[in-house]
């Protein structure tokens, strides 16, 4: 288990190494190539958890290392790194530091859980025995209480905290339904064996084979249902939930022209374009909030009236982006000064407009409009050799719907 345990860890950390610095699968496979993995509090607590697991895995090859008392302190505090590292997997939402200390918890609890069933199905259920066998089943259902309230509690204050109420209308809430009800079942199945051990055992003496035979095949099923539910936990941890974020580290290529628009009640967009002169352009729309928002709008309007602007409906209501890809057909014909205006509608009324103006190149020169905090710079190009003739028309409003980015 140890070894499956190692290798899931190092293929997810070639997997985050992938993602965080862009490049490849096969580019990440080399521990060398793992430097962005610390760039993040993620990223170093999987490695932390790597290292747990390996140590662990060392004293649990051979049995004896683990009853040794010198080896006690060691193994505890891995177990306690491992532990610990599953607190920053969602280090993101609402109420932060009581998640990371809930998540840790909550871990702790999860182990005891999925150990002590191990243990009982492995060990203890492994043939007839005396009554020693008797008392740690008496004491593994005397524990599932207790252990069961720390993590039906610590899970229901985790969704609170980055889900919220919207376990329907968003994939990760689905996902999370789903969840609910392999642990609905793998409840009742626990408290069926822990009841019978409790009153049907009450007066044994020894652990017969009739008895290892009717708890045997029952606590399998709870040990293969918690695997069910630790593999969904995955399933969660691959998506993103209504109240966290993705790490801002700003537009994945560089636009030309970036601007970033606050406004009061804690309406915050970045409009983003590239490359900025006449013709067909990528626009990046980003709401980084409120947290709800309808009849999301951006409106493109060129000083030039004779030249048509546009009316993008942005199709999301939570904090996220939205995409119009070069080929999509929103064509930025005026070269000059453009107006964009922001608007949208909260749970508590119109938000206040946003407004910014940007340049667009003739195709000669084009004007970057970096991030905040660099120096804004120009660069001439080469005129481009294949001129388009447009009819003029009076100034217009056209309404292009946009998907989300994926």
């Amino acid at each position: 288990m140890s070894i499956i345990a190692a290798i899931a860890l190092i293929l997810l950390i070639i997997v985050m190494t992938a993602r965080q610095s862009g490049g490849g699968i096969g580019s990440s496979i080399s521990p060398t190539a793992w430097g962005p993995l610390f760039d993040s509090n993620e990223g170093r607590a999987v490695f932390l958890r790597l290292i747990a697991v390996i140590g662990l895995g060392y004293y649990a090859w051979i049995t004896e290392r683990v009853l040794e008392p010198t080896n006690l302190l060691p193994t505890t505090v891995l177990l306690a790194l491992s532990m610990l590292s599953y607190g920053f997997d969602r280090a993101t939402g609402r109420a932060v530091i009581l998640g990371i200390i809930l998540a840790v918890i909550h871990m702790a609890f999860v182990a005891v859980w999925v150990g002590s069933i191990a243990i009982i199905w492995r060990i203890v259920l492994h043939g007839p025995g005396t009554v020693d066998l008797v008392d740690a089943l008496r004491g593994w259902a005397r524990i599932a209480t207790p252990v069961t309230i720390g993590i039906v509690g610590t899970g229901l204050i985790q969704v609170w905290r980055i889900d919220g109420i919207s376990l329907i209308n968003s994939g990760h809430g689905r996902v999370l339904l789903l969840k609910v009800v392999f642990v609905g079942l793998l409840l009742f199945v626990s408290a069926t064996i822990r009841q019978f051990v409790l009153r049907g055992m009450q007066n044994a003496k020894s652990l017969n084979e009739k008895v290892v035979y009717r708890l045997k095949r029952p606590v399998g099923i709870e040990l293969s249902l918690s695997i069910v539910v630790l593999a969904t936990s995955s399933w969660l941890m691959a998506m993103r939930p209504p109240y966290v974020l993705n790490k801002d580290s700003g537009p994945g290529v560089d636009y030309a022209i970036v601007q970033d628009m606050t406004a009061k009640d804690d309406f915050h967009v970045r409009l983003s374009i590239t490359p900025g002169d006449v013709g067909a352009n990528r626009i990046l729309i980003e709401l980084f909030g409120p947290s709800r928002i309808q009849n999301f709008t951006v409106t493109l309007t060129p000083a030039n009236p004779n030249f048509s602007g546009y009316t993008i409906n942005v199709p999301i209501t939570r904090p996220g982006g939205a995409l119009v890809e070069q080929d999509a057909g929103l064509l930025l014909r005026a070269p000059g000064e453009w107006t964009a205006t922001i608007t949208g509608v909260t749970t508590i009324g119109d938000l206040p407009p946003m407004t910014t103006t940007f340049i667009v190149a003739d195709g000669t020169t084009v004007t970057t409009l970096p991030k905040q905090g660099l120096k804004r710079s120009t660069t001439t190009i080469a005129q481009s050799t294949t001129t388009t003739t447009v009819a003029l028309a009076p100034a217009v409003t056209t309404s292009t719907t946009v998907p989300p980015a994926g």
